[in-house]
């Protein structure tokens, strides 16, 4: 007998965070309210929005119920294309501190930052979130 479980992840949270002190840029997650099936691998991604302001180097701090979810990679976008030192996750804690920056001058693009790739643990309904000291 065939029966599916599924997993109910909300996944929306925007926060500006300030850029020098002529402007403000954000990161964001997609919002999205999805329904995956147990053992179900999907893609998250991160955005930034730069407001035309120059940035060179990011960092994201998240935070996700490793009861539910666990990060099977992280892949760097374009607009900063350098992972940066100590950039790392946790599935045994559920926290993700990953940075990633230019060598050849700063940017003012907005777009894709990068994409986490979760796996499904369990039944359930969860949430990714900010957690403090991410910064652009």
């Amino acid at each position: 007998m065939k029966f599916s479980i599924s997993l109910l992840l909300i996944l929306c949270f925007a926060i500006p965070i300030s850029v020098y002190s002529a402007g403000k840029a954000s990161f964001e997650l997609k919002k999205a309210q999805k329904t995956i099936e147990e053992s179900e691998i999907f893609i998250m991604p991160v955005e930034i929005k730069n407001n035309n302001q120059p940035a060179d180097i990011f960092r994201i701090n998240l935070k996700f119920d490793p009861k539910y979810l666990q990060v099977e990679s992280i892949e760097l976008g374009t607009i900063f294309p350098n992972v940066s030192p100590g950039s790392s996750w946790s599935n045994e804690i559920g926290e993700i501190f990953y940075g990633g920056f230019r060598i050849n001058g700063s940017t003012k693009e907005s777009g894709n930052l990068l994409n986490i790739t979760f796996k499904a643990v369990q039944a359930g309904q969860t949430a990714v979130s900010w957690l403090n000291g991410s910064m652009i």
